[in-house]
């Protein structure tokens, strides 16, 4: 656990230019819970999967055998499929301050820069700077941590964020630290933002 976190450690300066000198545990934190978002979201997007057959060659009875077959809610195609979808989406993710508060939070994937209630725009230049800031450090941490991250995938979903964010990587000091940023898995409705 402790190998895992100091490379992750080392891998969160790449987000350093976005915040102050006293909001790095936020960030910290705050870039693992959005990470694990995503990946919550592309496990619950998923459908259904048959088994996956492993056996490939025919005996003298005509049956399949040298393998096995294989759950693929168990399986490493599984882990890896989540795996390559969970990153992409951090392009769409900024950083945001909302009552002395700093944390990532999704602000693109519009037509272009939102402004809400005329107080906060979500999108544009810095966003998409900050996007790719986030989406590199999500590529690294998996990379770092692939094992881990797939372990965590076959054991479920629920409280993948605290397996994560609290035990692998320690970037959280507790479940109460991740909740603190804005509502989980906010969506913004566009009948609320006044452009």
């Amino acid at each position: 656990s402790t190998f895992f976190s100091m490379g992750v450690r080392f891998q969160i300066f790449a987000l350093l230019p976005l915040l102050c000198r006293g909001d790095v545990r936020q960030a910290r934190c705050s870039a693992c819970v959005a990470i694990t978002d995503e990946l919550v979201g592309a496990i619950s997007r998923e459908g259904e999967h048959m088994d996956i057959d492993l056996r490939g060659r025919l005996n003298s009875k005509g049956e399949l055998e040298g393998g096995k077959v294989t759950k693929y809610a168990f399986s490493e195609l599984r882990a890896i499929e989540l795996l390559e979808a969970m990153c992409p989406p951090m392009m769409n993710y900024g950083f945001l301050e909302q009552e002395g508060r700093k944390y990532f939070q999704k602000v693109g994937g519009f037509d272009g820069p939102v402004t809400i209630s005329g107080t906060m725009t979500l999108g544009g230049p810095q966003s998409q700077a900050e996007g790719q800031e986030v989406r590199n450090y999500c590529d690294r941490v998996v990379e770092e941590n692939e094992e881990a991250f797939t372990e965590a995938i076959r054991q479920g979903a629920e409280g993948i964020d605290k397996r994560i964010c609290i035990d692998l990587l320690e970037e959280c000091s507790s479940v109460e630290e991740m909740d603190m940023g804005p509502p989980r898995q906010a969506m913004l409705d566009a009948k609320k933002i006044d452009c």
